[in-house]
């Protein structure tokens, strides 16, 4: 297992772009942390900073406490599993798991013998229930026997540090969920110390230890998946992790009223603060499963329903204010139809307010 602290790590291609710019973070020894945010934020740009593959340009990456800029790849003792699952096409299940060993057979200086090769092989093929396809090739396995090849691949060398870049995007939704819960148990079992990228933030709150939200190649936020949650640093974060999103109303606050913008929407913001500038706030935040569909609490909206999602453990509810659309999470159980017209209700306490850059506001 290892330990990996970034800092102050830049990446700047010739073409002027900087994918990463100035990111700081730590990695605790056993920790599982998911790098997350939209396409071309600079996520996997840093994934394969850590793994050697992209040079720095500037910062440093600490392994175990050493910096570790200028160590090869193949030196840091690191397992990476692909989007694209990476094996050779020529190669049985047995052999494209076998392949990191036979290379170190040849190269290292402490040979490791061939039947201790043909017995981690079997055991890893039997931890991954792929013992029946031992002598197929790849094009004869579905994605998910592909993918646990590359994870069968990636774990035999029993590395200290463990990269998953977006491993299961091109899997289909059902197995998406079975995978992601063996790569967790998987996890579990070795604890060996891992980084996963992912654009999808379902994967990283249920995955992650803690998340690390990326955006433009800057650090947005850096924690626990109920942190980020719960307490997002500011309208990005906010926005981004949660599903359904989180509905945002835009406008000001007056009498410690918030007006939305374009509507006729108003509700209390209750404070005690006094070195509060209330004036500064332009947005208001409330999580889709916090708003009620019953004249229950102090704020009440009325709306009225665009559309009805019946997702079967949950109703997802449409409607727009405001010029934007918004969102309710309610029970399958109420009969809600389209165009109905509603009072709802939230608790003041489930806002969250952000100023006019975006950053959070607490009160």
């Amino acid at each position: 297992m290892a330990t990996i602290e970034l800092r102050k790590i830049s990446k700047k291609f010739q073409a002027g772009v900087e994918a990463v710019n100035n990111v700081s973070l730590k990695i605790n020894e056993g920790e599982f942390v998911v790098l997350v945010g939209p396409s071309g934020c600079g996520k996997t740009t840093l994934l394969r900073m850590i793994a050697g593959l992209e040079t720095i340009t500037n910062g440093d990456i600490l392994l175990d406490n050493l910096v570790a800029n200028n160590i090869e790849p193949h030196k840091r003792n690191i397992g990476m599993v692909f989007q694209e699952y990476a094996l050779y096409p020529h190669l049985s299940v047995f052999d494209n798991i076998a392949f990191p060993l036979k290379v170190l057979k040849r190269n290292s200086p402490k040979k490791i013998t061939k039947p201790e090769i043909e017995k981690k092989v079997l055991d890893i093929l039997d931890l991954l229930e792929l013992t029946d396809f031992i002598n197929r090739k790849p094009k004869e396995l579905s994605g998910g026997q592909r993918q646990r090849v590359a994870l069968g691949r990636a774990l035999v060398r029993n590395p200290g540090l463990f990269l998953f870049d977006e491993p299961l995007s091109n899997l289909d939704a059902k197995l998406r969920i079975t995978l992601r819960q063996e790569i967790i148990n998987l996890h579990k079992k070795f604890g060996i110390t891992s980084i996963y990228v992912t654009h999808d933030q379902i994967e990283a709150m249920t995955m992650g230890d803690r998340i690390a939200v990326l955006r433009d190649g800057y650090l947005q936020q850096y924690a626990s998946p109920f942190e980020i949650y719960n307490n997002p640093i500011n309208l990005f974060v906010a926005d981004f992790i949660g599903s359904a999103s989180i509905n945002i109303f835009e406008g000001g606050i007056t009498n410690n009223i918030f007006y939305e913008k374009d509507s006729d929407i108003s509700f209390k913001i209750n404070t005690n603060q006094n070195n509060i500038n209330l004036e500064n706030i332009k947005y208001a935040a409330i999580r889709p499963e916090f708003i009620n569909v019953e004249n229950k609490y102090e704020n009440t909206i009325n709306i009225k329903i665009d559309n009805v999602e019946f997702i079967g453990s949950e109703t997802l509810l449409y409607f727009t204010t405001g010029n934007t659309k918004k969102r309710i999470i309610c029970s399958p159980t109420q009969d809600i139809k389209r165009n109905m017209n509603l009072l709802c209700s939230f608790q003041s306490a489930a806002l969250l307010l952000f100023n006019e850059s975006g950053d959070r506001v607490n009160f």
